[in-house]
């Protein structure tokens, strides 16, 4: 089940998703890290990637987010590490735009005061802080790859920056940074490109965000065929915003096994081209195996972040040793108040 693409050979289609773990001192990955994915890359794993590491300290997420300083010197340790053990080392680049700090609520009760802040917002936003931040991700993709990542993913998911200027309820520009243009994206995977011509680029995007009927998945799905057209070798399909709806982006055990597989099939079909990555709720690749498709891939969250071991156990026959994520919800750190990332099954996490 090897992927071949672009001379880089990723093992298997089995990815561990991005994770905001907190596991990061002044912005560098720290030893609980380093173990973290250290544990988490090889063992059947493809693609091992290091989630949201901020473009710049201004705008990361919170105090405990990473991001890409001047040494280099831990990352190259880290991107080593993962490398060794036998996957592809991977980093999700995000932007969150200064402001007040996220609701640590899982759903929102307040969603009309959310838009009616981030539309304001997203109007006063000087062009020139667009600019900054479109130069702030080139470099911290050049940055990644001097650490040593072989896949760039650019997060435009989940209510970051770029989620929000594709959502045509949060965006009421009438500019060139509207709703309907992809210019800035574009403009960043096109210089990507040209700095990196041998790295792989993704883009992690939002198939519906959750603030509209149907009709918001029309529109997102001529922005994401818009992308598969630009000069991209992967896109990762998630849904939802952070700050209105968590269950969109980290399901509810009732929706089922995979319950993005179906999109991630129409989408790997119409553009066979371009991989394909989905994630929400992967837990059974037995029923993965079946119908996979040659440039379908999979991300996979609480499974391994409760069995580090899970991929390797389902692909040697050993699935009866899994130890299954209880959706006891200690991963959402953020959320229950805490400063990183635990697990009720595998309480050896945030040890150093």
């Amino acid at each position: 089940m090897e992927i071949l693409i672009k001379g880089c050979r990723i093992p298997t289609p089995y990815f561990f998703a991005p994770i905001n773990t907190g596991f990061s001192v002044d912005g560098e990955p720290d030893a609980r890290l380093i173990r973290f994915h250290g544990e988490r890359s090889g063992r059947g794993i493809g693609v091992a990637y290091v989630g949201n590491v901020a473009i710049k300290e201004e705008f990361r997420t919170n105090l405990g987010t990473l991001f890409i300083g001047k040494s280099l010197e831990k990352w190259k340790y880290l991107t080593k590490t993962i490398l060794a053990n036998g996957s592809i080392p991977a980093v999700q680049l995000a932007c969150r735009l200064p402001g007040p700090p996220s609701s640590r609520k899982w759903r929102t009760n307040f969603q009309d005061k959310f838009i009616a802040r981030t539309q304001r917002t997203i109007l006063d936003l000087d062009p020139k802080i667009i600019t900054k931040i479109k130069e702030n991700f080139i470099q911290s993709a050049i940055r990644s790859a001097e650490a040593g990542f072989q896949i760039i993913q650019i997060h435009a998911a989940h209510g970051y920056f770029f989620s929000q200027m594709m959502n045509r309820k949060l965006n009421l520009r009438k500019d060139a940074y509207r709703f309907s243009s992809l210019q800035p994206l574009e403009q960043i995977i096109r210089k990507i490109r040209y700095e990196l011509p041998n790295i792989l680029i993704d883009i992690r995007v939002s198939m519906f965000d959750g603030l509209e009927n149907s009709a918001e998945e029309n529109y997102r799905v001529e922005q994401i065929e818009y992308i598969s057209r630009m000069d991209v070798d992967c896109i990762s399909l998630s849904a939802g915003l952070y700050d209105v709806d968590r269950a969109m982006i980290y399901p509810e055990a009732e929706k089922g096994h995979a319950v993005y597989l179906k999109a991630g099939y129409s989408f790997s079909e119409k553009y066979p081209a371009c991989l394909w990555n989905i994630a929400g709720n992967i837990w059974d690749l037995e029923v993965l195996k079946e119908n996979h498709k040659s440039n379908l891939t999979y991300s996979i969250g609480r499974s391994l972040i409760a069995d580090p071991a899970f991929v390797e156990k389902y692909l040697n026959g050993r699935v009866d040793e899994v130890h299954k994520c209880v959706r006891a919800g200690y991963c959402h750190y953020y959320s229950r108040g805490r400063s990183h990332i635990k697990c009720k099954i595998n309480p050896n996490i945030g040890s150093s």
